[in-house]
């Protein structure tokens, strides 16, 4: 069924502008054509939804969730959406033909992979990630099959169905397990809130992959899996990969951290450590991991095999101190970050006085309160609020209510952007962190927040046939950006529509401009008149056809040479230059040879008699035809 299914769409044009050409793929939710864009004459992927699922709600908002977050993007290593449509049953998004193959195709033909290749991969990829999470997009199921590897080597990120979107709302299970087990953060597996790091753990189970040939964790069934995810610890690749460079395996180790903050802060972070690789194949890494409670940098190690902590004291060598290292140590590659151990006793006396010096200042701290609140100013008279940072929060009925609440007076300004979400506070007065005074002349602090309405999407009407000046008064109207591009068409009388990018019937935004293609008319095309002399009929009205040459004036002559219906001569004459479409050929067509009519004697007075006496009996015979001795001209 799944087959008649796809099949049955090879040959269709949609929105009378792409052509499906053939399957190239097909999933859970949608399948992926290759079609013809017939209007600027390119090769693009369409990515359909499959029609026993068009009618689910829920299916139809994660289809439209991942147009929204790929039109938000424009990089090289990520998959452009040129067109959307969702307005009709057939419901797709035009994406860039990605041509190639998955990466998880390309490393079960030759993995595992060299460190070199794998860091040519991982780069290209974080590159895509850096600019989606610049952008506030969160992809969350990163995995070998997402990836499309180029026949030039290059790297495209696709399927963003299930990214999350600044501001927007959560497509499926609310930031649960959603994604693909073996790839999934354990934050994922868990339940839990995701961020970018999320992306970068999938990442590290990639490069994992890459290098070993196999995932960090496989059991029986996906449950199992995400358990593994969530507690269990990945055995280093140097385990399967002996010759894994140490900072390479480092870098994945890291990556795939448990916790968030063991990880990467970002992917410019991570790609900077595997660009340093690329220069540097031998360099090692001292990664330094936080305590997410304390806030404090906390750096594990051993000393004489025993764990130390109070009497480790921590030194980051500076710039000058490294480069007096690397003369002492040439045999080692330069390191990222190089820390210094030094044991050493803790005398007791330092440590009772700076436990003495903490509690007078906690003491001092105590008297200022109160000679303050007491002594000076009167805390009901007065009191200082220090604005807090609203900018790029969604602004709701709720949250001004609590604004209100916390002694804001909270004015709204809307304002149309293509930047940002709707509901996005774009901007804010007074800024962060200013001190306002309250008092009972002055009890709350007036905030203004610039609020995006998001931007004006409209549904691009149909044009096609239109006048192209009442198109563009009405674009004017609708307040949306056009251009004029005319084309010739044979099919179509000058000045009117022929079609517009992107198709009607597309949801945009308002910023976005269209191109209006208009008719020029046909095209003009000269031919030369061939040689018509002893063509019949038939056969010159089919040649006048295909010439686009209309018939002029037709005459008929006697003629002892040609046959009769034959054509004798023509005007123009052969091999005359003229323009078709206006151009007529008048013809003059062969009778034949006239028929000379033999004289007939006077009838006698008898034979007069007789024929007057049979004239009762004839009757005139209307298939009989009226000869005539002069030529006729039509």
């Amino acid at each position: 069924m799944d087959s008649i299914d796809n099949t049955k769409f090879i040959g269709k044009t949609l929105d009378d502008r792409y052509r499906i050409k053939s399957l190239v793929g097909s999933g859970g939710m949608s399948r992926v054509f290759l079609v013809d864009d017939l209007v600027l004459h390119r090769e693009l992927a369409l990515k359909m939804l499959r029609e026993d699922i068009s009618k689910d709600e829920a299916a139809v908002r994660r289809f439209i969730h991942e147009s929204k977050a790929v039109s938000m993007l424009s990089h090289p290593n990520i998959v452009s959406v040129y067109d959307v449509s969702v307005t009709s049953d057939v419901k797709y998004i035009v994406l860039e033909y990605a041509e190639g193959i998955t990466l998880k195709e390309y490393l079960q033909e030759h993995g595992p992979l060299t460190a070199e290749e794998t860091i040519h991969i991982a780069v290209q990829i974080l590159s895509g990630l850096q600019h989606a999470h610049s952008r506030g997009i969160i992809h969350r199921d990163i995995k070998p099959q997402n990836i499309i590897i180029a026949p030039d080597g290059s790297i495209k990120v696709t399927d963003f169905g299930i990214a999350k979107i600044p501001n927007s709302e959560t497509i499926t299970m609310a930031d649960k397990a959603i994604g693909s087990v073996h790839y999934i953060s354990p934050e994922q597996a868990s339940g839990l809130k995701v961020d970018l790091r999320s992306d970068l753990y999938s990442l590290g189970i990639i490069l994992y992959e890459l290098i070993c040939n196999r995932v960090p964790f496989e059991a029986e069934n996906a449950v199992a899996v995400a358990c593994m995810q969530i507690s269990s610890r990945a055995v280093p690749p140097s385990e399967f990969v002996p010759d894994v460079p140490k900072g390479l395996e480092q870098i994945v180790m890291k990556a795939i951290s448990k916790r968030p903050a063991d990880r990467f802060e970002n992917a410019a972070q991570m790609l900077s450590c595997l660009e340093r690789l690329e220069t540097t194949p031998d360099a090692v890494f001292d990664f330094v991991t936080v305590n997410e409670e304390s806030g404090e940098d906390v750096i594990p190690t051993e000393v004489d095999g025993k764990a130390e902590d109070e009497s480790i004291e921590m030194k980051v060598i500076t710039p000058s101190d490294t480069k007096k290292k690397k003369k002492q140590r040439k045999e080692k590659p330069p390191v990222e970050i190089e820390v210094v151990y030094e044991k050493r006793r803790a005398p007791m006396l330092p440590i009772i006085f700076g436990m003495l010096c903490a509690f007078g200042a906690v003491v001092l701290v105590v008297l200022l309160y109160l000679l303050q609140h007491y002594f000076i100013t009167d805390p009901s008279d007065a009191n200082v609020l220090i604005v807090g940072d609203f900018v790029h929060e969604t602004y709701s009925a709720e949250m001004k209510q609590e604004l209100e609440s916390q002694g804001y007076t909270v004015t709204v300004e809307w304002v149309a952007s293509s930047d940002y979400l709707a509901n996005t506070i774009i901007s804010q007065t007074p800024e962060k962190d200013a001190r306002r005074q309250l008092s009972k002349e002055v009890p709350t602090c007036q905030l203004t927040l610039i609020v995006s309405s998001g931007e004006n999407l409209v549904t691009l009407p149909d044009y096609t046939g239109t006048e192209y000046r009442e198109a563009k008064l009405d674009l004017q109207r609708r307040k949306i950006k056009y251009t004029v591009q005319k084309i010739y068409n044979n099919a179509v009388d000058e000045g009117l529509v022929i079609s517009t990018y992107p198709a009607a019937g597309s949801i945009m935004g308002s910023e976005t401009e269209i191109i209006l293609y208009v008719s020029k008319g046909g095209e003009n095309s000269y031919i030369s008149i061939p040689y018509l002399t002893g063509m019949t009929a038939a056969q010159l009205k089919d040649t006048l056809k295909s010439l686009d040459i209309r018939m002029g004036k037709v005459s008929y002559v006697y003629s002892d040479t040609v046959a009769p219906g034959l054509i004798i001569s023509q005007s123009p004459v052969a091999g005359t230059t003229v323009q078709t479409g206006i151009t007529s050929v008048n013809i003059v067509v062969s009778l034949g040879p006239k028929i000379e009519v033999p004289d007939v004697p006077e009838p006698t007075p008898d034979q007069t008699q007789d024929s007057a006496d049979t004239s009762d009996q004839t009757t005139d015979d209307p298939t009989v035809p009226e000869t005539s001795d002069e030529p006729v001209e039509e």
